[in-house]
């Protein structure tokens, strides 16, 4: 008989332990508002958490990548369109200075405005964000241009930077100061030049020189604009994605708060009803014994 009873009092203990851990269990969901707290919790469902987080860290990776690639790319863009505001006027001063009854003084006053726009142009091209060049290639610590007496030095190299926005997918966030404003640059000064000299056919022919360094140049605006449309494109998708993740994560590890605070009750029913049967049998161990 003391044996049975033993057994039977340690049943009852586990079952008060079981119904503990449950009561426990469902606390902690109700306190963290997930059903998934640990891995062992549910195997299945930490799995499919894991893979998850771990999209969703990637993701915000690729996020703060787009911030550095779309800033980058918003200055660029902003330096090019305030270069075409430049040259646009220049290459109004140029029509005036080839025209056959205008004067010499007048033509030095616009050789002076055109020395003038080539020192914007340069300064464009030696623009920095962030303490780097974006004009220098891969040397973003090195000043891009130098010029000086119609010689332009490029202290930059070939060889763009670029930032990842997806697995398979990269944006140029440098450029080459030589390949950008290089013609340009050197199609002003030879026409600076020809005007200063009075010379109306040279400054036809450099002119013409202006307006294809100038349509190169708009077309390197055009390509940071498709990438900057591009990054725009995935930051978009991407705030979508993490929105869909958030949703999959709540309808696989939230919870149901009627239900959870019902199966609360109902283990804490089950907890009394544990301990009013041990105490009753309990009590009649003890009479066995009398």
């Amino acid at each position: 008989m003391r044996i049975t009873d033993f057994h039977k009092h340690s049943m009852s203990s586990n079952q008060l332990q079981n119904i503990t851990r449950e009561q426990n269990k469902v606390y902690e969901q109700v306190l963290t508002g997930t059903v998934l707290n640990r891995g062992s919790d549910d195997p299945v469902i930490y799995n499919e958490s894991e893979i998850l987080s771990r999209t969703e860290s990637r993701i915000e990776q690729y996020q703060r990548n787009i911030v550095d690639a779309k800033n980058i790319l918003q200055k660029m863009d902003v330096i090019f369109g305030s270069a075409i505001d430049s040259v646009h006027i220049a290459k109004q001063d140029i029509t005036r200075a080839a025209t056959e009854t205008m004067s010499e003084t007048d033509r030095k006053i616009i050789a002076d405005t055109l020395a003038e726009t080539i020192d914007q142009l340069i300064s464009f091209a030696n623009e920095r964000h962030l303490e780097r060049h974006l004009f220098s290639g891969q040397k973003v610590d090195e000043k891009p241009i130098e010029f000086e007496n119609g010689e332009l030095t490029y202290n930059g190299n070939n060889k763009n930077m670029h930032i990842n926005i997806s697995e398979n997918m990269d944006v140029e966030v440098t450029q080459g100061a030589d390949v950008v404003f290089g013609d340009l640059i050197n199609s002003l000064y030879q026409t600076e030049q020809a005007i200063r000299n009075n010379d109306t056919d040279a400054i036809s022919e450099a002119s013409a020189l202006v307006d294809d360094a100038f349509e190169e140049f708009i077309d390197n605006r055009s390509r940071v604009g498709v990438q900057l449309k591009s990054v725009e494109t995935m930051e978009s998708a991407y705030t979508d994605t993490l929105t869909d993740l958030e949703i999959k994560k709540e309808d696989s590890l939230g919870i149901d708060l009627a239900k959870v605070f019902g199966e609360f009750k109902q283990l804490e029913y089950l907890y009394q009803s544990a301990i009013h049967s041990t105490l009753t049998m309990e009590n009649i161990s003890v009479l066995n014994f009398l």
